[in-house]
């Protein structure tokens, strides 16, 4: 680094220049980070990286199964040069790092501070991977934070049983990777500051169980104040896969897989999973616990699960009031062809499978049906999904071109989009437009399609997770994942830079379209209008009442149609 940016970096305020470092003086005591030169687009910028900093006390031992104890100050300089562990999970070709139990770290990028009095907004993203695999450094915040010159965090929470055992007694705490996160939050709020940060402007963000994972944090009371702003991308907390059901059972079959002495109890089986040395082989295992979708996750303990608040996010003019859901601005959304997603696990795969192989109307059709009717089973149990299936297949059926047989698939992604993802959003919006006092809602549907992977041609759109590639600036990390060649890479920036300044702005200022002004104002969405923005490369613009007939099926037709259910509670079995 030459002498001039070296210059500039001493006289910033409570930092140090040393060989292209820098280092700040936090509540948590000094933590030193690198400086990087990041490209965006054709230019570069300086940015710092502060990674694997450690907000809670290694969660192992008798803190196994135990809220996040909050991590004590550092008694000497701390570097923060390299990533933390990833938290130990079934496959590590999800982590090809490091897999640890000790593993609750987060990762902060920010902009080169200048000297002056500005403070950044700051976006703490939460990864996805259905609660059970995933990490933080999935999220490489260098571009987003390079770009939109604000601050990005990225954190690890647990993952599986060690971060969601429910015995449904006292005998451990529950829901421990949602209380990862929302240390994580509280920590980000009384540090973040040091890093030029401002405690006043935090906005959450995710996608899929990420997405969920946002959603549970602006429902949770105890999260007031500790953020302004939410986006909310392909998941909420009233998303049928968010909530496990008889989470004591997998308890009690995990012990079991394990060959635990006695699982007569709930002590004796936290004791034997206690015990247990092997992470990784927990990990593996309890992925065979599962009875479908729902593996390990969140589940109902009376206090950060409440049925009373998700059931309020299904019923848009119910008098539940949500704090701090109601006072936050929300931007929520999802893509066109987010479930086909769903259409890839278990039995399930086995039926989407024969559909990828049909050939001929009837033979699509009969696939669709046994697909509606296994993910039905799923979501509903058996006896409701028989109930309901000749009525799904009513609605999800190609009428207006019989004879066209990628139109009958586009059939199945549009029932498995609504089912996992876009019901539970289009009524999570519902309930934040018809409460909120003076917040701001925004819905998005994204449905670029590119050529990064191999797709099938009935598949026009968007995939599940396509629109955070673009979030997060088409980061080179995520070619291990995608085969993006540079051609592919600048046709594409720009839609890139159009969606990294409606979010940025958004964290910014609770509106997509200030301060950078883009070519097309984003709409907001209200109880009346249902203004959305549709999303594509060659194609902005605003819309109104996105899906409104398949919306009313599941939301109105439904609960009338199900004669018994837990409160005409359409999403899940809870």
């Amino acid at each position: 680094m030459n002498n001039l940016i070296c210059g500039l970096v001493l006289v910033t305020c409570m930092v140090n220049c040393d060989a292209e470092q820098r280092t700040v003086d936090s509540n948590v005591g000094k933590i030193t980070g690198d400086i990087r030169t990041v490209k965006i687009g054709p230019n570069t910028a300086d940015i710092i990286t502060f990674l694997g900093i450690p907000y809670a006390e290694p969660p192992v031992g008798n803190l196994r199964f135990r809220k996040p104890v909050k991590k004590a100050k550092f008694v000497n300089t701390y570097s923060a040069s390299d990533f933390g562990a990833s938290c130990t999970q079934f496959h590590e070709m999800y982590t090809p790092d490091k897999m640890d139990e000790d593993c609750l770290f987060l990762n902060i990028y920010t902009p080169i501070t200048t000297g002056s009095d500005l403070k950044y907004s700051v976006m703490i993203f939460i990864h996805g991977g259905g609660f059970i695999f995933g990490d933080g450094k999935v999220m490489n915040g260098e571009k987003l934070t390079a770009y939109g010159k604000l601050i990005t965090v990225s954190i690890n929470y647990r993952l599986g049983p060690l971060g969601f055992l429910n015995t449904g007694d006292d005998t451990v705490d529950t829901n421990n990777g949602l209380r990862d996160q929302h240390l994580a939050i509280k920590w980000v709020k009384d540090n973040i500051e040091s890093f030029g940060g401002d405690p006043n402007s935090i906005t959450l963000f995710g996608e899929s169980a990420g997405s969920g994972s946002v959603m549970y944090q602006a429902i949770y009371p105890e999260n007031e104040g500790l953020f302004q702003r939410a986006i909310a991308e392909s998941g909420s907390a009233n998303s049928f896969w968010a909530i496990t059901p008889d989470p004591e059972d997998k308890a009690k079959s995990l012990a079991e897989i394990l060959d635990c002495p006695d699982t007569s109890s709930s002590k004796a089986i936290v004791q034997c999973l206690r015990d247990f040395k092997n992470t990784t082989h927990i990990a593996l295992v309890a992925n065979m616990t599962g009875d479908g979708f729902q593996c390990w996750g969140p589940s109902l303990d009376g206090d950060f699960v409440i049925k009373d608040r998700i059931d309020a996010l299904d019923h848009p003019t119910s008098q539940t009031n949500l704090i701090p859901f109601t006072n936050l601005d929300l931007m929520m959304g999802t893509t066109d062809y987010d479930g086909v997603v769903f259409l890839t696990f278990g039995e399930v795969a086995t039926h989407f499978a024969e559909l990828q192989s049909a050939s001929t109307v009837d033979e699509i059709q009969q696939a669709n049906e046994n697909l509606m009717l296994s993910v039905l089973k799923n979501v509903f149990g058996k006896d409701l999904a028989l109930e309901l299936l000749d009525s799904v297949i009513f609605l999800y059926t190609n009428y207006e071109d019989p004879s066209d047989g990628l139109l009958h698939k586009k059939q199945i992604a549009d029932f498995a989009t609504d089912v996992g993802f876009f019901v539970s959003t289009a009524t999570a919006l519902g309930k934040h437009a018809y409460q909120n006092t003076g917040s701001k809602t925004y819905q998005y549907e994204f449905s670029d399609r590119h050529d990064f992977q191999s797709k099938a041609p009935w598949i026009k759109g968007a995939l599940h997770g396509d629109e955070l590639l673009y979030v997060l600036g088409l980061h080179e990390d995520l070619r291990f994942y995608y085969a993006i060649t540079e051609e592919q890479f600048t046709a594409k920036w720009p839609l890139a830079t159009t969606m990294m300044d409606y979010w940025t702005n958004f964290a910014k200022t609770g509106d997509p379209n200030s301060p950078r002004k883009p070519a097309v104002e984003w709409r907001e969405y209200t109880s009346s209008d249902k203004n959305y923005l549709y999303i594509t490369s060659d194609n902005i613009t605003n819309r109104k009442h996105l899906n409104a007939r398949r919306t009313a099926f599941w939301t109105s037709y439904v609960p009338k149609l199900i004669k018994t259910t837990s409160g005409g509670h359409w999403s899940h079995k809870i």
